[in-house]
């Protein structure tokens, strides 16, 4: 952003120069060949000048929508998983060494993987269980998780509207054609809006366990023998991660089914003691 803002200020220097340069040959009544070509050569200068400070201009601002689309949007986020940990705790009842039975007395228990079914998982909330009946419970995507997909979404949105701006600024806008439109779109903007959408439909969930079908997606409920709660950590940069918490269904034949992930370990056992409850199986952790 400096670097454009200092080529701004150096092209709107030489444009001043050029617009002197040219309304002194203007003003000049009786002008010479070489003058008149002077004239257009100025003319050229000018308009050469604008375009590129409307451009410079744009890419500015397109840098400072996106630092305050960011800045917006992880405060957004950062109260939004704040306001989810503190109503969800306070609405679930606290799990107790009592809710979980020990996995070593049970046969299938002491052959089951406590290697994490799902290897992705994220340092906030995603998902929620939600008791709507006695006969229906449901896996929700949290306000939290919204916010973060719909955050990569406006940051894709704003790298396309200033190239296109740039391309109405140009008188380029209207005479491209369908496929020239789609090709002009920005790459990044291309990375976000696929990034966005495919973690949406990764981690977004709207599964239900409901006891009218007896069904979880395609499991049944008399193949699910008990709830498996192990955590994990996930790696990020610089050897810096995180720990999250993994809840699967543990089958009759010792298969385990993935249910969610949640960076809050109360909250999760708490989901698992409810779950565990609705289906009457037990509930391991390790």
């Amino acid at each position: 952003m400096q670097r454009s803002l200092e080529t701004s200020s150096t092209m709107q220097i030489e444009k001043i120069a050029a617009q002197k340069s040219l309304d002194s040959l203007v003003s000049i009544k009786n002008k010479s060949s070489y003058q008149l070509n002077r004239i257009e050569y100025y003319k050229k200068r000018v308009a050469f000048y604008n375009r590129m400070g409307a451009q410079t201009s744009t890419h500015v601002y397109s840098m400072l929508s996106m630092v305050i689309i960011l800045v917006l949007g992880f405060s957004i986020l950062f109260l939004f998983k704040k306001k989810t940990s503190k109503r969800l705790s306070l609405s679930k009842r606290q799990a107790n060494y009592n809710d979980f039975s020990d996995y070593n007395l049970d046969s299938i228990g002491q052959q089951i993987s406590w290697e994490p079914n799902y290897n992705g998982g994220a340092n906030f909330m995603i998902s929620e269980l939600i008791q709507v009946n006695p006969n229906l419970i449901k896996i929700k995507s949290t306000n939290a998780f919204k916010m973060f997909i719909w955050l990569f979404l406006l940051l894709a949105i704003n790298f396309t509207f200033f190239e296109l701006y740039e391309l109405y600024l140009q008188g380029k806008l209207f005479n491209l054609s369908f496929i020239e439109l789609l090709k002009s779109i920005p790459i990044v903007s291309v990375v976000l809006f696929t990034v966005s959408i495919a973690t949406y439909f990764s981690f977004s969930s709207k599964s239900t366990f409901n006891k009218d079908t007896q069904l979880f997606k395609n499991t049944s409920f008399k193949d699910i023998y008990a709830i498996q709660l192990l955590s994990k950590s996930i790696k990020g940069k610089n050897h810096i991660g995180y720990v999250t918490y993994e809840l699967n269904l543990v089958l009759t034949n010792g298969n385990r089914v993935y249910i969610m992930d949640n960076n809050n370990r109360s909250i999760i056992e708490s989901d698992a003691v409810l779950l565990g409850k609705f289906l009457a199986i037990p509930i391991w952790k390790l």
